[in-house]
């Protein structure tokens, strides 16, 4: 008889209450998680995106000043450089022999030397084919 009143007492036992608050965190994590993804996914995809230049801080005019910087095609197109900001700052101006830097276009092995008012730290290129950040060392 034991057996019986054990078994009616877990065949009366009312069904679990839905749990709401739950299914709703679940998917507010998971959109969050969707959210910071594609946000982590263009980084990199702007990252990759970074123009085939390179850039040598050299001495302009045999000075020792770090004031001129060579700048490279090294991709597999034409390039065309919109504009160089140096050093974050918009006082140090840059400019070629025969006149302002940008716009400049650069065939795929050309070098272009590029002159400044400020001794170049940080050169930051926009092109047309993305933009791109450089650091020289002192």
């Amino acid at each position: 008889m034991i057996d019986q009143v054990t078994q009616a007492s877990i065949t009366n036992t009312p069904p679990p209450l839905p749990q709401k608050k739950k299914k709703f965190w679940r998917g507010f994590q998971i959109t969050v998680g969707i959210i910071f993804g594609g946000i982590l996914l263009l980084k990199v995809v702007a990252g990759l995106a970074s123009p085939d230049l390179e850039l040598m801080r050299t001495d302009a005019f045999l000075r020792s000043d770090g004031k001129a910087l060579q700048v490279t095609n090294v991709g597999r197109s034409t390039i065309t450089i919109n504009d160089i900001t140096v050093n974050d700052r918009s006082d140090c101006s840059v400019s070629t022999l025969s006149g302002p830097a940008s716009p400049m276009t650069l065939k795929v092995g050309d070098k272009k030397m590029l002159f400044s008012s400020c001794q170049i730290i940080r050169a930051n290129v926009k092109t047309d084919q993305g933009s791109g950040s450089y650091s020289f060392s002192r």
